[in-house]
């Protein structure tokens, strides 16, 4: 998600708003705020695809077109 759409003046802020977004999610390994691609994120890293997509739809039903997650490409394993 992109940090600078999300409610929070500080990073801890923003953390804990995605963390009550996904309350009951259980398959979640980390939530960090990150710099990439010349912006600020919060990354939300799941432990499968299956519970990545049950988030997904979770916060469309719960927040609207305002928030969603923006589900990142593997990178191509030789």
């Amino acid at each position: 998600m992109p940090a600078y759409i999300l409610p929070g003046e500080s990073s801890d802020e923003r953390i804990k708003y995605v963390q009550w977004i996904l309350d009951k999610n259980h398959h979640i390994k980390a939530i960090k705020e990150v710099f990439k691609n010349r912006n600020n994120w919060v990354e939300v890293d799941f432990d499968c695809e299956y519970s990545r997509d049950t988030a997904m739809n979770r916060i469309q039903e719960k927040e609207g077109e305002w928030l969603r997650l923006i589900p990142e490409k593997e990178k191509a394993r030789d």
